[in-house]
């Protein structure tokens, strides 16, 4: 005797991957809430040297982690929704996931997401100025400026195209704004994370040629960090914008990882040697 629910075999496939992508988002918070709390830690053992600094950006990253943890939280809801309270939604539980965007509480954790990439995105954009805006390639910070403004008018947009009745993101007529918005942010992360990168190899070249040696010297460390937490989003981004495009159901898994691998991006960010 079967228990399988009066579900198509495309559908059930859905429902597994909707699960399995909630699940591996519960696992990348756990990542973040310890990045959180290492962070945490690190800025305030140097709040007694540098308060202002300190204290800001311990305020930061607890905006960061609120917004994770709403996102997070706005995930579970819609499981509870999909799987217990609306199971039975004709098409099943990843049926009820697909034209649910319009729900408050969809709208409310895809904009606390939204919220998360514009502080993300704009801390990379800070460093990369910081960086770059004193020499004599300071045009360099134009292109990922008005790539990040893109990103935060495309998503704005999406975020109101999802609002209206019977609006989600996997509408085809969202499908423009969609694309656009995480094109636009994957183009920061990539080209600030090079930039910078690039900067901090250029300025321990330097340092060695002036004073010789400089093995202990910590740009190259701080490099590798950057590559290795920008890779993890870009990875998870790049799947997810190419299956997105695609209309492939895989997206649907990659959409609930996407959120914690910024955030995750972000915490590394403000762990890195300052």
């Amino acid at each position: 005797m079967s228990w399988t629910p009066d579900e198509t075999p495309a559908e059930l496939w859905l429902d597994r991957i909707s699960l399995i992508g909630a699940e591996l988002a519960d696992v990348a918070y756990g990542v973040h809430v310890t990045l959180f709390f290492l962070c945490f830690n690190a800025w305030w053992s140097a709040r007694r040297h540098s308060p202002r600094g300190a204290y800001s950006t311990i305020a930061f990253i607890s905006c960061i982690f609120v917004l994770g943890s709403v996102g997070i939280a706005a995930s579970m809801r819609i499981q509870q929704l999909a799987y217990i309270d609306d199971s039975n939604f004709p098409g099943g539980p990843g049926a009820f996931e697909s034209v649910s965007g319009y729900m408050k509480i969809n709208v409310f954790g895809f904009s606390a997401y939204t919220v998360n990439a514009w502080f993300a995105d704009g801390l990379l954009l800070y460093r990369f100025y910081i960086l770059w805006s004193t020499s004599r390639h300071r045009w360099a910070v134009i292109p990922p400026f008005l790539a990040y403004l893109l990103s935060i008018i495309s998503s704005s947009i999406l975020l109101a195209q999802m609002a209206v009745p019977g609006g989600a993101l996997w509408l085809s007529t969202n499908a423009n704004m969609a694309l656009t918005f995480w094109s636009a942010s994957i183009s920061v992360t990539c080209y600030c994370t090079l930039g910078i990168i690039i900067k901090l190899l250029y300025m321990r070249y330097q340092v060695r040629k002036a004073f010789g040696g400089g093995e202990q010297l910590p740009y190259f460390s701080v490099a590798a960090m950057l590559i290795e937490s920008a890779l993890l989003y870009v990875a998870f981004a790049l799947a997810f914008l190419v299956t997105y495009a695609l209309s492939n159901r895989i997206s649907f898994m990659l959409i609930s990882i996407l959120g914690q691998a910024q955030v995750s991006l972000t915490d590394t960010l403000v762990l890195s040697p300052r």
